[in-house]
């Protein structure tokens, strides 16, 4: 599973790291409590912010805008209203949840500022935040803020002549307490949390409210987990009607792995785990300058390992004459890409710069043992073609054979495990 949470007011971009789904949760800031107006009583606390979520399309690569809502704070004039909290947004309006309001300060009987609502809010799911605390004449302490609501429900409010802040559901943010006498208000508890009101000042001090706590974003995705194994390369002389089976040796291979993503298991497995599109890691061995000029025939077994997937994508083999990652240098490869509960797998070529995919095999199941054969055919044009097989013997096909017209037949320095 991947994700980015945002928890500090501001602007932020986040670049999607993969073609599929992401789940999107969004808080609205909370609003700050009101401040003292040299009376008798305390003042209101702040509302919580509202909760939106949403299953959003996404494409590998695209930026996309994240706003985090910025609390409400107090304003310092004496006997001012707390200032609303405002709204967190992704991508303008795709999912916005509203802020709380800010509670008054500056009359007996001073009311809580409302919670962010459901109405001002975009999302499949939505709570309303909870309401700031009611103050009396006779209450002496600022009032309790309300909470933010949860990811499965609405918000508490924290009630009439509470000093308290409200407790937050399961993923909220708690209202901030309100002050004592001359005591000024508590902020509230992130995600949006509305703040605690000023207590009564005995002087004309201004005792201020307590601010809200900013909004939040938290964005997560499924990346799939892929196991890679093993791999036995089988040469065709091209002067010499004989051929032999040589299996690669994983341990021999080089690992770029800065991530931290790969395990080579043993001789003859790798295993990647979590690793996002486009990711920075591959496996490689230096067969020595143009070592793959012949005609040549791969064999290995693919296994995906999660009971779900969704817009995942990796390298299981490859070739190259210069190192790095998939579609950065030119070259050949297999990849395999993964869309809801199945994967398929595709040829592709790379030439200064430019990319050629062939078709689709035919979907692949997850959680499931498949054999790959690659051959690389040499003439007048060259071909190389990829075949599936469900059992170690070869002897029962999955689907038709792909096939994809070289642009560049050259010969090739590295292979790839992964990439």
């Amino acid at each position: 599973m991947g994700s980015n949470t945002w928890s500090s007011a501001g602007t932020y971009t986040w670049t999607a790291p993969i073609t599929g789904n992401v789940t999107v949760q969004c808080w609205g800031a909370g609003g700050a409590g009101g401040s003292s107006a040299d009376s008798g009583n305390g003042y209101a606390g702040g509302g919580g912010g509202a909760f939106a979520s949403s299953v959003i399309a996404v494409v590998s690569g695209n930026n996309y805008t994240v706003v985090v809502g910025a609390g409400g704070t107090s304003t310092g004039s004496h006997g001012s209203n707390g200032a609303a909290g405002a709204a967190t947004t992704f991508n303008s309006t795709s999912v916005v949840a509203a802020g709380g309001q800010g509670g008054m300060g500056s009359s007996y009987g001073s009311t809580g500022g409302a919670g962010g609502t459901t109405a001002n809010s975009t999302g499949t799911t939505k709570y309303a935040g909870g309401q700031g605390g009611n103050v009396s004449t006779t209450f002496t302490s600022g009032e309790g803020g309300g909470s933010s609501a949860g990811t499965g429900a609405n918000g508490t409010s924290a009630g009439s002549n509470n000093a308290v802040g409200a407790t937050a559901p399961s993923g909220g943010g708690s209202g901030g307490n309100g002050g004592a006498s001359n005591m000024n208000g508590n902020v509230g508890l992130s995600p949006g949390g509305g703040g605690g009101g000023a207590g009564a000042y005995s002087s004309a001090t201004t005792g201020y409210g307590g601010s809200g706590a900013d909004g939040q974003c938290i964005i997560t995705w499924t990346i799939t987990n892929y196991s890679v194994g093993p791999i036995t390369e089988t040469i065709s002389a091209v002067f010499e009607q004989c051929s032999n089976q040589t299996p690669q040796d994983y341990t021999g291979y080089t690992e770029s792995d800065s991530g931290g993503y790969l395990t080579v298991n043993s001789s003859t497995q790798i295993t990647v785990a979590a690793e996002p599109n486009g990711g920075p890691s591959y496996v490689y061995k230096d067969a020595g300058a143009a070592h793959y000029d012949f005609e040549y025939d791969w064999s290995f077994m693919v296994h995906v390992n999660v009971t779900s997937a969704s817009g995942a994508n990796l390298g299981v083999w490859g070739l190259s004459n210069s190192l790095g990652t998939r579609q950065s240098v030119d070259g050949l490869d297999v990849y395999l890409a993964a869309t809801g509960g199945n994967v398929n797998a595709y040829i592709e070529e790379i030439v200064s710069g430019t990319i050629y995919t062939s078709s689709a095999t035919s979907s692949l199941a997850l959680a499931t043992d498949y054999y790959l054969v690659i051959q690389i055919t040499r003439g007048t044009s060259s071909v190389i073609s990829l075949s599936v097989y469900s059992d170690s013997g070869l002897t029962t096909q999955v689907g038709s054979t792909v096939t994809l017209t070289l642009h560049n037949a050259v010969s090739y320095r590295y292979i790839y495990g992964v990439l």
